[in-house]
C-alpha cells in the first residue's frame, strides 16, 4: 500500500529514462481502481508503455470498471 500513498493529491509521471518521450500518468489509484493518462502528443513508445503498463495493472488486480 506504501506505492498507493505516494501518488499522494496529484498525478505521478512514470517514464523510460532511455527513450525522450512525454511518459505516463498515474492520475489517481486505490486498493480499487487506478486512472491512468496518456499526455498528447506522444511518443509510440509511450503509447506502448502505456498498454503494457495497464495490461499488468489488470494481471494483477482484478479489473472492473470505475463508472
Amino acid at each position: 500500500m506504501a506505492q498507493l500513498d505516494a501518488i499522494g493529491n496529484g498525478p505521478v509521471i512514470v517514464y523510460d529514462d532511455h527513450h525522450i518521450g512525454r511518459g505516463v500518468q498515474i492520475v489517481e489509484a486505490n486498493n480499487k481502481f487506478v486512472k491512468l493518462a496518456l499526455p498528447i502528443p506522444s511518443t509510440s513508445y509511450d503509447v506502448e508503455v502505456f498498454y503494457n503498463l495497464a495490461n499488468n495493472i489488470a494481471r494483477q488486480w482484478s479489473a472492473s470498471p470505475a463508472w
